[in-house]
């Protein structure tokens, strides 16, 4: 009677013992999104081109060189922008935003054209 309760607790243990998976690290992430639907993607991009287009100073050099705003006696302009002169770096997180904005415009395009092909 011993050896048997013995035999039945060790495979009892054996039993229920965890699963080979239990510690698998390879799982995907539950969390993270794999693809965002497209209706969650374009306000995005628009929020982001509106907020670009209408923040004041992204595009001093436009009102300055298109005569919208002039140079007072009293004010100096900076020199880079009266002598017509823009470096690589000058406003550079605009033109990053854009290309940004205009990646989620592509990736809305690209799903959208998906499912009217499919």
């Amino acid at each position: 009677m011993k050896k048997l309760l013995i035999l039945l607790t060790v495979l009892l243990v054996l039993g229920t013992a965890c699963k080979k998976s239990f510690l698998n690290v390879d799982e995907t992430n539950p969390n993270s999104a794999s693809a965002v639907p497209p209706n969650l993607v374009l306000p995005a991009a628009l929020n982001t081109t509106a907020r670009i287009i209408t923040a004041p100073g992204n595009f001093n050099f436009i009102y300055l060189w298109y005569g919208c705003w002039s140079i007072s006696g009293g004010y100096s302009q900076p020199a880079n922008l009266t002598q017509y002169n823009l470096l690589n770096s000058s406003y550079q997180g605009n033109w990053d935003n854009l290309y940004l904005m205009l990646k989620k415009v592509q990736i809305v395009l690209n799903q959208r054209l998906t499912k009217l092909f499919q």
